[in-house]
């Protein structure tokens, strides 16, 4: 599996954050909703290090969630001024208030799950680790939910991609955070799109104590990295009644 490295995570759900932040407050007045479909291929990737080796669980498997009322032609119409840079940043998601005087959209959430059950790491000891040191039981998924908006610049080596620097609340092991990181998201057709990135983070950010062996001879570093890729389309635009 070959992961694109880029400067840090993204969520993985900007592609519904671009149609949402270039309409604005026009959303409650539209009567049709636009879903998303992830597609593969999906790549997600947990890696750090340890005081002997290497290591890292991939997993194929993530799902987005959110919802916008809004027609076809608004929904092109935002992905468009999104890439000729005229979106109105910085922008807040469901009136969170992240960045003091930034206009806020309570709309959907945009919402990303990855299934801890959905994550292989070679060995079973080392997956046995995984979710121990997760609380996989009690919490059985990585949840992101996107946060801001706070720029966009197009990408100078392909005019499809838009890197975006967003803030995030990542919750592992029942605890959340804020985060700031990049995105990339590509342009593959009018109604998909690709979209990648990965972020830095430590074990002690959520409470999680790093996996020990032999006594402690052996032992995880704090430090570990998020990474992923997925391809997302607009797979139904449903006529929806008004209030």
């Amino acid at each position: 599996m070959s992961l694109i490295h880029h400067s840090q995570l993204g969520i993985l759900a900007t592609v519904a954050a671009v149609a949402v932040a270039g309409l604005g407050p026009q959303l409650a007045a539209q009567s049709q909703s636009v879903r998303f479909e992830v597609m593969n291929p999906v790549e997600v990737r947990l890696a750090g290090s340890s005081t002997l080796h290497s290591w890292d669980c991939v997993g194929d498997r993530l799902d987005l969630s959110t919802s916008m009322d809004l027609a076809r032609n608004e929904f092109h119409a935002a992905v468009d001024a999104a890439w000729d840079q005229q979106l109105p940043l910085p922008i807040d998601f469901n009136g969170q208030e992240v960045i003091n005087g930034a206009p806020q959209l309570n709309g959907a959430p945009i919402v990303v799950k990855v299934p801890i059950e959905s994550l292989e790491c070679g060995r079973s000891r080392m997956k046995r680790d995984l979710r121990d040191t997760v609380k996989y039981e009690q919490y059985p998924v990585i949840e992101y939910e996107l946060e801001a908006i706070r720029g966009t610049t197009l990408s100078e080596e392909d005019p499809d991609t838009l890197k975006m620097e967003v803030t995030g609340k990542l919750t592992v092991a029942g605890v959340s955070r804020s985060v700031e990181h990049h995105v990339e998201i590509t342009r593959l057709g009018k109604d998909s799109f690709e979209v990648r990135g990965d972020l830095d983070l430590k074990m002690d950010w959520f409470d999680m104590e790093p996996p020990s062996a032999f006594f402690g001879m052996l032992k995880a570093h704090n430090a570990f990295q998020v990474e992923f890729l997925f391809q997302a389309r607009v797979y139904n635009f449903e006529t929806a009644a008004r209030d």
